[in-house]
């Protein structure tokens, strides 16, 4: 028979076990150099998956993160780069995942005229835009092969010559920014 505090100390025991984990959590801002936030997207549009569950459904590949709206007035051009670029990356292990806050119908009716290259991930929640530093549209994050921030872009930042650095598992060019490049001009942090 167990006595009281020997219970006692199996259960709190238990419970100290049940609540730590070997597996560290990842940052909640996405900063340069370091894991990415997590990334959890309920749907995907034009894919396989039907979803993303976090990192490892990209497959161990490098992704740009591409945040749009069909509102964006720079999206449209944004988007024609991205399929450019992504033709001439492709069956290299890079994913192009198109992230909007606008429903799955709205983001359709948008890309119906306008193909786009890649995943189309709608309906994204304000919290991942604030995870990954979005603050305006059309912004690029750029994650490393092993889910590690690698830079930001603006619009028209995402270059070949920083895809080509991305891939190549170096540091980023000098001239790859932080967050601070997906902010308008004059806007303070």
């Amino acid at each position: 028979m167990i006595s009281d505090p020997a219970r006692a100390a199996f259960l709190v025991l238990a419970l100290l076990c049940a609540c730590s984990s070997d597996v560290p959590r990842r940052p909640l801002l996405a900063s340069p150099g370091l894991p990415a936030p997590e990334l959890r997207l309920p749907e995907i549009i034009q894919g396989p998956p039907p979803e993303l569950r976090g990192w490892d459904d990209l497959g161990g590949r490098a992704a740009v993160l591409h945040f749009w709206a069909p509102r964006c007035p720079a999206c449209p051009a944004e988007l024609a780069g991205y399929n450019a670029l992504s033709s001439e990356f492709s069956g290299r292990a890079l994913a192009f995942v198109h992230i909007t806050d606008a429903g799955r119908d709205q983001a359709a009716r948008f890309l119906a005229d306008r193909p786009v290259k890649g995943l189309v991930a709608p309906g994204a929640p304000p919290e991942l835009f604030a995870a990954f530093r979005v603050y305006d549209l059309p912004c690029s994050v750029l994650v490393t092969a092993s889910s590690e921030i690698f830079a930001f872009a603006g619009p028209g930042g995402v270059t070949r010559e920083l895809i080509t650095a991305l891939l190549a598992g170096g540091p980023p060019p000098d001239e790859a920014r932080g967050p601070e490049a997906c902010r308008p001009p004059g806007v303070e942090k």
